[in-house]
């Protein structure tokens, strides 16, 4: 019996001190995806875990629609979505609530020139914010968690796609 209570609480010890290092603001190392037309998208995340189990993730994300060099459309936006967490040994889920999603256009970039057009602000609009959008953006989603250190700390996908995060106080310092 005293053996299994070890094992308890050294399991309990393990848990809590994996808890404790993602509670508090991480950011990720910039994400850059190449499409095969030339095309590109970057992406910063930040995530913010709370000691309740509540999280919020901003995601901030810049689309070219055409070849890099030509710049034709380039669009920054802000996507933000907040939830819950649980992290089970070093397994991070979480669950977005849907009605918690908000996409905003930041900038829009036209031949490399930032632009106003109501227009085209407004395709975009509708785009972040469609219905298939919000769907993608609040599917619940489950990581592999690594953390070196109370630094930085690596997530791990389903697809074995990792990002690198580092703790915001220390990027602040």
């Amino acid at each position: 019996m005293k053996k299994i209570i070890l094992l308890f609480a050294a399991v309990l010890a393990v848990v809590t001190m994996q808890a404790q290092s993602v509670n508090g603001t991480w950011r990720s190392d910039m994400q850059i995806e190449n499409g095969p037309d030339g095309t590109y998208q970057t992406y910063i995340a930040t995530f913010t875990f709370n000691e309740d189990g509540t999280y919020n993730q901003v995601m901030e994300v810049t689309f070219s629609s055409q070849p890099a060099q030509t710049m034709a459309l380039e669009v920054a936006s802000s996507v933000n979505v907040g939830g819950t967490y649980a992290l089970e040994g070093d397994q991070l889920t979480l669950t977005p609530a849907a009605d918690t999603y908000k996409a905003e256009v930041l900038s829009i970039s036209v031949n490399g020139h930032v632009t106003d057009d109501a227009s085209i602000r407004s395709q975009v609009e509708q785009m972040l914010n469609s219905d298939e959008a919000k769907t993608e953006s609040t599917q619940p989603e489950t990581y592999t968690v690594a953390a070196a250190n109370d630094v930085q700390l690596s997530l791990t996908d389903k697809e074995g796609e990792m990002i690198n995060c580092t703790r915001f106080s220390t990027i602040q310092q």
